[in-house]
């Protein structure tokens, strides 16, 4: 999820703001179910009833992220589909170990990220970079990819000065330690001039 995300303890709740099915076929109208393994959470939810202006919602809000496996779609009505949800104990882990399925067995976390990045999933991309990043020894030669490909999320999002200076230093890794690869180094310079 990746606002807030309030839900009620109540299914009947649960079902008014779940609308009536009026919005097909644009629109389906569908009850969460989501069991919640306490001892699994990693991001923080809570019972907020005693917070909450209604206080009779029973509502329980999940924090930014949180990330829950579908265990079923079912109809529940006519009208109401029914989707079971599990929380997740490693988001980013269980991510990781998805894409890496249905990429190639053999794919490590880089080709997660850059496969995240050609997907336009920038905020991800970036993260799984950094996180490769703040693994990596200081002279190891995917920091050159990384820092570039860093470079391309920013431009993306249009922080162009945070780019330049991701495409730099990864020019700067690259004259350090891939002196002779000629065919990287051009390719860095062409995305600085992008």
């Amino acid at each position: 999820m990746n606002s807030f995300t309030s839900t009620s303890l109540s299914s009947s709740i649960a079902l008014d703001f779940a609308g009536n099915g009026t919005g097909r076929p644009l629109i389906e109208s569908v009850l969460f179910e989501i069991e919640c393994p306490i001892k699994l959470s990693r991001k923080p939810y809570a019972n907020i009833q005693e917070y909450s202006y209604l206080k009779t919602e029973n509502e329980i809000l999940f924090t930014i992220g949180t990330i829950f496996r579908i265990e079923s779609v079912e109809q529940y009505t006519d009208d109401i589909w029914l989707v079971k949800l599990i929380l997740c104990e490693d988001e980013i882990n269980l991510i990781k170990d998805e894409l890496k399925s249905e990429i190639d067995q053999t794919a490590d976390i880089l080709t997660l990220a850059k496969f995240l990045f050609e997907m336009d999933d920038l905020d991800k991309a970036e993260e799984f970079y950094t996180l490769i990043l703040n693994e990596l020894p200081y002279d190891h030669p995917d920091i050159i990819t990384i820092k570039n490909d860093l470079g391309g999320i920013y431009r993306e999002k249009g922080e162009y000065l945070k780019a330049l200076k991701n495409h730099k230093q990864a020019l700067k890794f690259h004259r350090l330690l891939m002196q002779y690869d000629f065919v990287q180094r051009s390719a860095i310079y062409n995305d600085i001039g992008f």
